[in-house]
């Protein structure tokens, strides 16, 4: 063979190699011409090729492996999340029922409260009959000699005279159209105000029920009980009841609102903690008061506003008086059925004052403001005699944040309760509004909602709805004036933080002098714990956890001397102390310095950090300084929160008007006193 046919065998063989090998390698795809021209091309084409396919491949298995987690997903999903589904059943119920509560807000609550009003005059005959059966039962108990005629027998005679008032009234106002025009007058205007008294009842009564369901709503029990007479009859002894004014007086509905609230701001509880001024422990990191002690003995029922009483009498008797004497002089009518009628409305005008005092005496803002003083009181640290057993450790960073923490629940105490109670007073407003209107029809000239032809602008009408404006004015600015003094709280509390940064500003501006050349040792101290300690084996206080430290005072002078109680604290700020010491320790700057000294050489001498750091003898100058940095900053935050908490938690009337009750009494006068003289001529014009 020769060499040129040798060369074309090998050339054939290479050949159909590589032709077999592309094969394989491209699955039967056909051999382009140049693969024969340039075989190393080819080679790296198809490992080009190979590489794709093996990305290809591996995108595929993803695709696939993905598929089949999401059907495994699909099939388990019933089993794995039949808790999270159960939960997005009861959030969906939730939703469903909030729905329901905005449509019952709006149309079954009117429907509801109707009910309730149409219950309470139906209430009335129940009184008579309860009252009947408690005069029988106590006349037996009386035989026995196990009862008190006063206590026991006056009540039910109470009741049933004044209901009887009542059914007087409603009696004479549908069933004696044709009488004449005098009576008529006089009994259409009582019978407006009792439809007043109760519509305030009613509307009181079913937001303190509101949660319950509608059979305990309408129960028997919750229109014929001593409370409910006692907020609707003058009672001898009045019973205690929840239904009026107030937020819920319940100590375990308390904790629960505190525990609820301070959940919400997201602060643990157990680190509501606080140490009074002098602990009983040596340590002054052992804290033994829990947060909710400074709530406790501050739900005692509060008792109606006498002032607001007094001048709703006051106003009611001058309508009586105004009254006689223009039937008297003007209508020559002092028959036997007028005396009668004057006796009947003399009596309901004093159970209609008695009663609406008795609902609407505020108490809502009034306990608030109460606890807030008695709160600004534990950071009282000046004054004639203070009893550091019962003040807050002002120099604890938790005592200070459980402090400022109690006060932020005050004002988010059953706010969503206090809110809705607020609208009580647009129950005052149909009738307040009515009578505006006839008396600006009658002495401007202003016929547009009456005719002047109108009953309603008969001379002995204009006379009841003048005082009827008048006492309802009482009412509203007592109301504007309660939320003006809780309103300045806010104020009160920044103010004794204030005093409280100044305090220990000065001690660090003057530190050389107090903590050097003005010698006080933690033997002054000692002493002043001892006498101290005397004062508290003499209040027994024998539980610390359960016993309130809140120091209590009678809550019926409270908006008497609550004003004085902070101006002697004005003058009282930066005095000296009652208790006079051997080692010259009297002032509040004294005890201070005392207490961070020994503060300081306790953590010392007991090896423990204060702020992640340990301190030696050699500084402790510098861990008192620490001590005072870290109240300072703990003085300047909670005051920031006072002022923040000032714009977002003050009292707006009927949660919408902030109105100063200055301002509001300074232009009503002032408007007042413009036409004042105009309306005095024609009201003594009626006399003529």
């Amino acid at each position: 063979m020769s060499q040129s046919q040798r060369g074309n065998q090998n050339d054939m063989f290479f050949a159909t190699g590589y032709q077999m090998h592309s094969v394989f390698s491209n699955r039967g795809e056909p051999i382009k011409p140049s693969q024969f021209l340039n075989p190393r091309l080819d080679f790296q084409q198809s490992a080009n090729e190979r590489q794709q396919s093996r990305i290809s491949q591996q995108s595929n298995q993803l695709q696939q492996q993905q598929s089949q987690q999401q059907y495994q997903q699909s099939q388990q999903g019933p089993q794995q999340g039949s808790k999270l589904y159960e939960e997005q059943l009861e959030q969906k119920d939730e939703q469903m029922q909030q729905q329901q509560k905005s449509g019952r807000n709006l149309i079954s609550e009117i429907i509801i409260i109707v009910l309730t009003l149409i219950l309470e005059f139906i209430s009335i005959l129940g009184y008579i009959v309860y009252s009947i059966f408690k005069i029988f039962a106590y006349a037996y108990l009386l035989f026995k000699g196990q009862s008190d005629i006063l206590s026991d027998l006056f009540d039910p005679i109470l009741t049933i005279f004044f209901s009887i008032v009542k059914i007087y009234i409603i009696f004479f106002y549908f069933f004696q159209k044709n009488t004449e025009n005098i009576d008529r007058l006089w009994i259409q205007n009582a019978f407006f105000l009792l439809l007043t008294q109760l519509l305030v009842l009613a509307y009181v009564k079913y937001i303190r029920y509101s949660k319950e369901p509608l059979s305990v709503i309408f129960h028997i029990k919750n229109f014929i009980n001593k409370a409910s007479i006692s907020n609707s009859l003058i009672q001898f002894r009045p019973q205690d009841s929840n239904c009026v004014f107030d937020i819920n007086n319940n100590s375990l509905c308390w904790r629960e609102e505190y525990k609820r609230i301070i959940e919400l701001y997201e602060v643990d509880l157990k680190c509501q903690l606080f140490n009074t001024f002098f602990n009983l422990d040596d340590n002054p990191s052992t804290y033994e008061w829990r947060g909710f002690c400074l709530f406790l003995d501050m739900n005692h029922q509060l008792k109606p506003l006498k002032i607001q009483f007094i001048l709703l009498l006051g106003v009611s008797l001058m309508k009586i008086g105004f009254t006689i004497f223009y039937v008297v002089k003007k209508e020559k009518q002092y028959g036997i059925n007028e005396i009668f009628n004057i006796i009947i409305l003399f009596f309901f005008y004093v159970n209609f004052c008695y009663s609406l005092n008795r609902v609407l005496s505020n108490y809502d803002l009034r306990r608030k403001r109460l606890m807030i003083r008695n709160l600004n009181r534990m950071i009282k640290m000046s004054g004639e005699i203070v009893q550091y057993f019962e003040k807050l450790d002002i120099t604890s960073a938790i005592s200070l944040e459980t402090w400022d923490n109690c006060r932020r629940c005050v004002y988010d105490f059953f706010k969503k309760e206090q809110k809705k109670l607020e609208a009580c007073y647009v129950c005052l407003f149909f009738y307040f509004c009515f009578v505006a209107l006839a008396c600006a029809s009658f002495y401007a000239n202003f016929y547009i909602f009456f005719q002047k032809d109108s009953i309603h602008l008969h001379p002995l009408m204009i006379i009841c709805y003048s005082m009827d404006f008048i006492l309802f004015s009482i009412l509203i600015f007592m109301r504007l004036y309660q939320g003006q003094l809780f309103n300045d709280s806010f104020e009160k509390s920044e103010h004794r933080i204030d005093s409280l940064e100044g305090l220990i500003q000065d001690l660090a501006q003057m530190y050389d002098y107090y903590f050097g050349k003005k010698h006080i040792n933690e033997k002054s101290l000692e002493q002043l714990i001892t006498q101290q300690d005397i004062y508290r084996k003499q209040i027994q206080v024998r539980d610390p956890v359960e016993k309130s430290m809140m120091p209590q005072d009678n809550e019926n002078d409270d908006d008497e001397n609550d004003d004085d109680d902070d101006e002697q604290e004005e003058k009282n700020d930066n005095d000296q102390n009652s208790l006079e010491l051997e080692e010259g320790m009297s002032t509040t700057y004294d005890i201070l310095v005392g207490k961070l000294k020994y503060s300081s050489r306790f953590y010392i001498q007991q090896k423990k950090e204060f702020l992640g750091s340990r301190y030696t003898l050699e500084a402790e100058k510098m861990l008192q300084q620490r001590m005072m940095q870290n109240m300072l900053q703990s003085y300047i935050r909670i005051k920031a929160q006072t002022i923040s908490d000032q714009k977002t938690q003050q009292y707006r009337f009927l949660n919408y008007f902030n109105i100063s009750f200055e301002q509001t009494l300074i232009t009503t006068l002032v408007g007042l006193g413009t036409v004042l003289p105009s309306i005095l001529k024609n009201f003594f014009d009626m006399f003529h």
